[in-house]
């Protein structure tokens, strides 16, 4: 069973990270995002960590680049291109 929360950062990327985060110490894994929707399910806490950085600057070819680096170093991408790492 999945969790589902409505959550506005208002462009506070640290903040949603930190979110993030304490989500993952609970033992929860983000699944989906959308807009303000975040849906989590069960994990063992502090399974995943979470990072999230603004790349809006990058041409679509250069995210896209980048989007292929990460995950080759092994982060997995939810949607809305936030990556995670298992731990």
């Amino acid at each position: 069973m999945s969790k589902k929360y409505y959550r506005f950062f208002g462009g506070l990327l640290t903040v949603q990270e930190y979110w993030l985060n304490k989500m993952s110490q609970k033992g929860y894994r983000l699944i989906r995002a959308e807009k303000m929707l975040y849906e989590f399910e069960a994990c063992k806490p502090d399974q995943v960590k979470y990072c999230v950085e603004f790349i809006g600057q990058k041409s679509k070819a250069d995210a896209s680049d980048y989007h292929a680096f990460l995950e080759g170093m092994g982060y997995k991408k939810v949607k809305r291109c936030l990556f995670y790492d298992e731990t």
